[in-house]
């Protein structure tokens, strides 16, 4: 489920995986979203890591 999406350099997003790793925030990139990076294991650590600055935007 997408919660943040960019067009900036390509097609990017971060999401809820509601697969395999339920619950944790993944990214994903053009042209293969299906293949994602996992970011955080919970929405609230994904918080935690935007507030110090541990989550790469520079791309986003």
């Amino acid at each position: 489920m997408p919660i943040a999406l960019s067009v900036r350099n390509g097609y990017t997003v971060y999401a809820i995986d509601l697969g395999s790793e339920f619950g944790s925030i993944v990214c994903g990139y053009e042209p293969e979203f299906e293949e994602v990076e996992q970011i955080a294991s919970s929405f609230e650590q994904f918080l935690d890591k935007i507030m110090k600055n541990s989550v790469n935007f520079s791309s986003f």
